[in-house]
């Protein structure tokens, strides 16, 4: 009896012991595979260079970005134009122009536009040009600025408002010349070769939409609906999830070839916006020291895989991103390897870049939906009841779905179903579940 209460007291004892045994050998294991990590990585780094270069992917700054003739380059117009707001943000103005738009001003409006007048002509002109290269440091890796992103969205907002206010002054020239001209900027600030230029040029492309929007709004006839359904038909709709990447390579290849192994967590710490105060004096080669060159094979193998999945699906982001996603997950699973924990930090979510990049398409087509439907009302004295009465059946690329329309409570709304393929009558509430993605007529006051 006594033996078997000793035999109680001690099992507990022996079982917690074994639990604690087991927890540690999983530990020394883990850390021996964490150890053991690095120096299996390290030595293909010659042979991952050699790939990495052969896919023409950029190794050092000069070829990041083509040099661009000064005559050709829209940056020099770009930033002589922004020069001439003497130092009043666009983003400043536009809120002086809201305020009289809502105040119903015009005077004050008009004076607005034509204070500014001399810096959107140069806009207007820059947008024509083909080229852009603002002759950035790349070495910089990811502390380089982007100052003129933030001036350019505020200009795409100012030349779409004077598109509107010319249309409802009788100037559709005048209108259809200024979204075109924001347009072609939209396209222009996405040759820089960075996902937050690409994700900048939409933006700016989905204020000329809206904008299309509007001048439909105050110039509804069948002769200003024909001009602006021409007018969106040869808007350019093309943005390069695959250009936009070659920035994003070369900016972690300039950061590991600067980095110490004990930087790497300081990176982990920082927020949008934050210096990484590297010192970045290595501007070719690879990086000294084994755990340093684990981290750089394993960025240019995340790069390379990159690369073959969008040529891969050279017309098909979407596949693409679910694919480099995927990868990317992958690096969470099973055993976490040291190796990747830079890739971890630097690569970006592919599937929110590829929607945006689809979204434009559907975006076009849902705005010439919509000024079909326009032409339907005013022949009908009604809005379409399906969008195949309008003789329209796009479908949108992200749901696999044709887009729909919707009339009710004074609205007529035009819209995609979402990632989720799930008929949420046009409303996109994240915390709701709803994903929608739509335009509607009349548009929301400004």
């Amino acid at each position: 009896m006594e033996v078997k209460q000793k035999i109680k007291r001690i099992s507990p004892w022996l079982i917690g012991c074994g639990g604690l045994g087991i927890v540690i050998a999983g530990l020394i294991t883990w850390g021996v595979l964490q150890v053991a990590d690095y120096p299996l990585v390290a030595p293909r780094i010659n042979k991952t260079v050699e790939e990495y270069k052969a896919t023409g992917l950029p190794w050092v700054a000069s070829e990041v970005i083509p040099q661009v003739p000064d005559s050709e380059n829209a940056a020099i117009d770009i930033k002589e134009a922004l020069a001439l707001t003497k130092g009043e943000s666009f983003a400043s103005r536009d809120k002086e122009i809201i305020d009289a738009w809502k105040a119903r001003d015009k005077a004050t409006i008009a004076a607005e536009f034509k204070k500014l007048e001399p810096a959107l002509t140069k806009v207007a002109a820059a947008s024509k040009k083909t080229k852009i290269n603002f002759d950035r440091d790349w070495n910089k890796g990811p502390d380089i600025l982007f100052p003129e992103f933030a001036e350019l969205k505020g200009t795409a907002r100012i030349l779409t408002r004077r598109a509107v206010f010319k249309a409802e002054s009788g100037d559709l020239n005048g209108a259809i010349s200024d979204l075109t001209a924001v347009n072609r900027l939209s396209v222009l600030i996405s040759k820089e070769p960075t996902l937050i230029a690409m994700l900048v040029g939409i933006a700016c492309n989905a204020i000329c939409m809206d904008g299309v929007i509007r001048v439909a709004q105050v110039r509804g006839d069948a002769s200003s609906l024909k001009r602006l359904k021409q007018a969106v038909s040869g808007f350019n709709d093309e943005f390069d999830l695959e250009h936009a990447m070659r920035g994003e390579a070369f900016i972690g290849i300039t950061l590991i070839r600067n980095l110490k192994p004990s930087d790497v967590k300081k990176l982990d710490d920082l927020t949008v916006g934050d210096e990484t105060h590297i010192q970045y004096k290595k501007t070719d080669g690879v990086p000294d020291g084994m755990i340093m060159q684990a981290y750089f094979v394993r960025h240019l193998e995340a790069h390379l895989f990159i690369n073959d999945q969008l040529k891969k699906y050279p017309n098909d982001p979407i596949s693409a991103a679910v694919e480099i996603d995927h990868y990317g997950n992958s690096m969470a699973e099973g055993v976490p390897k040291l190796s990747q924990l830079l890739n971890a930090i630097l690569m970006p979510i592919f599937t929110q870049a590829s929607q945006a990049v689809v979204r434009v398409k559907t975006n076009k087509q849902m705005v010439l939906a919509m000024l079909e439907s326009l032409e339907f009302r005013n022949s009908k004295k009604r809005f379409p009841k399906s969008l195949s009465e309008v003789g329209v059946d796009y479908v949108d690329q992200i749901s696999g779905e044709k887009i729909t329309s919707l009339n009710s409570g004074g609205l007529f709304k035009i819209y995609s179903l979402g990632a989720n393929s799930v008929d949420d009558g046009g409303m996109r509430d994240n915390d709701a579940g709803q994903d929608d993605y739509s335009i509607q007529f009349p548009p929301k006051p400004w």
